[in-house]
């Protein structure tokens, strides 16, 4: 069919923002990160639910699943505690937002047991997004580092905005030179079985500052609910089995960017074997960030808000 003003008006979802000066807030890279559990199992259902399910091992027919069940609460109170086999029943959502694109890249590489939607940049106007700054930045000694990563992203969004406001370059090009620190947001749906395991090695002081502050939000967001999960929602280094970087300490594998911390220093290491002399906290923890607001290249003193 041929292009025509009177084909129908259709709405279109995203917003575009031709002509407008980039507004950039530069935020805290932890600070920024919030997490919302908009859904969880009703606590009563589960817990007949995995009942019913541990006691079907012994029970002869569904009616009979009730008497298994009982007994089974006496062996619980005498301290007993059978295998559980519905740790994959309850599943949480999760809105996780203030989070850079590399997070979220993090977060996709769970796979069974995870569900995921998270924002787009193919359609979305760019412009006005907020910019992550890693408190190393904050730290007195790289104030110099700090200028230099502030202009170089507002030159960038400066640059973004220009190549759309030709009406020449779409959102579907443009956004391969934004940068993976602009704020995303994304959710997440995860089974307990395998949230355990993500907490587990996300809870470790090897994995990104960003991924160590998610899950500890995400953990107190299920134990407020669901109690009787805290024992199994902590990070792997504190368990017998270690982590991943305590299981394979001197080995390539493991982590060779920075010097081992203390809860990971388990035994004999050479600094030639590390990409940085020190630990990660070192070299890329530091004081919070104040916020800074910028309309175009020009600071205010004061909050501005996106259009």
């Amino acid at each position: 069919m041929p292009k025509s003003d009177s084909a129908p008006i259709i709405s279109v979802y995203q917003r575009m923002h031709f002509d407008e000066v980039p507004i950039t807030r530069f935020v805290d890279w932890l600070d920024a990160i919030q997490v919302e559990m908009t859904s969880w199992p009703d606590p009563d259902r589960l817990l007949s639910t995995t009942r019913g399910m541990v006691a079907a091992t012994w029970a002869e027919h569904p009616d009979d699943l009730s008497r298994v069940i009982e007994m089974m609460e006496a062996d619980t109170a005498r301290g007993h505690r059978p295998l559980s086999l519905s740790s994959e029943v309850p599943s949480f959502t999760f809105l996780v937002s203030g989070i850079s694109r590399i997070m979220t890249h993090q977060i996709v590489r769970g796979r069974i047991g995870f569900t995921y939607s998270q924002k787009g940049t193919a359609n979305q106007d760019q412009r006005h997004g907020d910019v992550l700054v890693p408190r190393v930045y904050a730290r007195p000694e790289n104030a110099a580092l700090l200028e230099e990563y502030v202009e170089d992203h507002l030159q960038i969004k400066h640059r973004y905005a220009a190549h759309l406001d030709t009406r020449r370059v779409s959102t579907f090009a443009a956004r391969y030179m934004m940068p993976p620190s602009l704020a995303q947001f994304i959710w997440v749906s995860v089974s307990l079985a395998a949230f355990v395991g993500m907490v587990g090695k996300r809870l470790c002081t090897c994995e990104a500052h960003e991924y160590n502050r998610i899950a500890e939000l995400m953990v107190s967001l299920v134990v407020e609910k669901f109690p009787e999960f805290a024992p199994v929602l902590g990070a792997d280094c504190v368990k017998s089995t270690g982590c991943f970087y305590t299981r394979n300490f001197g080995n390539s594998i493991g982590d060779t960017v920075h010097w081992p911390d203390e809860t990971h220093d388990a035994g004999l290491w050479n600094p030639a074997n590390y990409s940085f002399a020190g630990t990660r906290e070192d070299l890329a923890g530091g004081p919070p960030f104040e916020t800074r607001y910028y309309v175009g290249k020009s600071r205010r003193g004061v909050r501005v808000d996106r259009m």
